[in-house]
C-alpha cells in the first residue's frame, strides 16, 4: 500500500492549486443528477479543515491512482485522495470507484454521516438517484444549523428538520448575511438565498453591554497589546482551498479559518512571520515576535460587535506536515498561527488561548 502524505500549508509555502480544480465548479444545476466524484467534491469543500490537504495534493498527486479508473489529471483527483485520507470514501470491492456514476441517496446520507460524525435523518426516498440541489440541502442542513433550528432549502426541495428542545428559534437571517460569501463551500450559484433559522445570541453571565478599550469600528479585527498589533482586521479567505486565496487577506491584514468567536470549535487567525525584502507591506512581519507572547496575557478579538477576550495558555513548534492540532476535538480555543523561525517555512508556531469574556459592544 502507497504512503498518504498530509502538509498543512495555508499558503505559506509557494504552492498552487490546479486552475481547473479550482474553477470547475461541480454543482451548477440544482435538478441534474449528482455523480460519485462531485459528491465527494463538494463534501470535501463543505469543512475548510480538508483546505490544506487538498492545495497540497493538487501539485503532490501520487502517479498511482487510488482506484484503477481514476484518472491523476482530473479535476476531483485530489478530493478523491483527501475523502480516502479522511476515511470519507472507500471505492468498490473491484478496486474501482466508478466516479460519473450516479450517487444514490443511502449513499450520500452515508458520507455525509462520515464527515460530520452524526446520525443524519432525512425525508428522503432510499436507493435512487440524489439530485445536485437534494444533496446540497442535506449537507448545509447538517453542516449550517450548529443544532439550533430548521434549515430549508427551496421550492419542492425536500425539508429537512432538526429539532432542537432547548431553545426556540426567534428569528431568520439569510445564509449570505449569517456566513458571508464563500463562493468555494456553495457548490452552485443559481439557487435563491437559503433560510437558515436561528436562536439570537443570549447574553452570558459574563457578558454586559458597554465600551470596551480595545473595542473595533471593524466587523472583525484583532488587539494584542503586548505585541503592539492593535485593530488589525481579521479576514475570512474567498477560497480557503488554494494557495492564492489563502493568502489573499494577508495583504490586508490577517487571515482567519475555521469556526468563529462566540461559537464552538477552533478559530484560528494566521499571518506572516517574514517576507520578501522588497515586501514592506504593514503586514508583512506582523507575527514575527509572535513567541514573545507569555502565559496569562491577553488577546481581545471584536466580531459582530462584540468583545470576545482570550488569555494565552500554551504555545508550541510543530512540523509543517502535523495537522493534529487543528482537528475538530470538541475543543473551544483561539490558535494563532505563522511560519517559524522567521524567515524560514521550516515549521509553524502556534499560541492557544481560551475564551475568559465576552463584552457586548452595542
Amino acid at each position: 500500500m502507497r504512503r498518504l502524505l498530509i502538509t498543512v500549508l495555508f499558503g505559506f509555502v509557494m504552492l498552487s492549486v490546479s486552475a481547473q480544480a479550482i474553477a470547475q465548479e461541480p454543482i451548477t444545476r440544482p435538478d441534474d443528477l449528482l455523480n460519485r466524484a462531485e459528491a465527494v467534491t463538494a463534501i470535501i469543500r463543505s469543512k475548510e479543515q480538508f483546505a490544506p490537504q487538498v492545495v497540497w495534493f493538487s501539485d503532490n498527486l501520487p502517479e498511482i491512482p487510488l482506484f484503477s479508473d481514476i484518472d491523476q489529471t482530473s479535476w476531483y483527483a485530489p478530493f478523491i485522495e483527501v475523502g480516502f485520507l479522511e476515511g470519507i470514501i472507500k471505492g468498490h470491492t473491484d478496486g474501482t470507484f466508478k466516479p460519473a456514476d450516479s450517487i444514490l441517496t443511502d449513499h450520500a446520507i452515508i458520507i455525509i454521516e462520515r464527515v460530520q460524525n452524526r446520525e443524519i435523518h432525512a425525508d428522503l426516498e432510499l436507493g435512487r438517484p440524489i439530485t445536485r440541489g437534494e444533496f446540497l440541502s442535506l449537507l448545509n442542513t447538517i453542516k449550517r444549523d450548529r443544532g439550533t433550528g430548521t434549515f430549508v432549502y427551496r421550492k419542492n426541495e425536500p425539508q429537512i428538520q432538526i429539532t432542537e428542545t432547548t431553545e426556540k428559534p426567534k428569528k431568520d437571517v439569510s445564509y449570505e448575511k449569517l456566513f458571508g460569501k464563500l463562493p468555494s463551500l456553495t457548490p452552485f450559484s443559481d439557487s435563491t438565498p437559503l433560510v437558515l433559522t436561528i436562536p439570537p445570541k443570549e447574553n452570558s453571565s459574563s457578558e454586559s453591554i458597554q465600551k470596551h478599550q480595545f473595542a473595533s469600528e471593524k466587523e472583525f479585527a484583532i488587539t494584542i497589546p503586548s505585541l503592539e498589533i492593535n485593530d488589525v482586521p481579521v479576514i475570512h479567505p474567498s477560497n480557503p482551498f488554494s494557495q492564492k486565496g489563502i493568502l489573499e487577506p494577508l495583504k490586508e491584514g490577517l487571515g482567519h479559518l475555521f469556526s468563529y468567536p462566540g461559537n464552538t470549535g477552533k478559530v484560528m487567525i494566521y499571518g506572516h512571520s517574514s517576507g520578501y525584502p522588497w515586501d514592506v507591506s504593514e503586514y508583512t512581519k506582523i507575527f514575527r515576535k509572535i513567541n514573545e507572547l507569555k502565559s496569562g496575557e491577553r488577546i481581545f478579538i471584536t466580531h459582530e460587535n462584540r468583545m470576545y477576550i482570550y488569555e494565552v495558555n500554551r504555545k508550541q513548534i510543530i512540523s509543517a506536515k502535523d495537522v493534529a492540532p487543528f482537528n475538530d476535538d470538541g475543543t473551544t480555543e483561539l490558535i494563532l498561527y505563522t511560519c517559524w523561525p522567521p524567515d524560514s517555512i521550516k515549521e509553524r508556531y502556534l499560541v492557544h488561548a481560551f475564551p475568559v469574556e465576552i463584552v457586548a459592544l452595542k
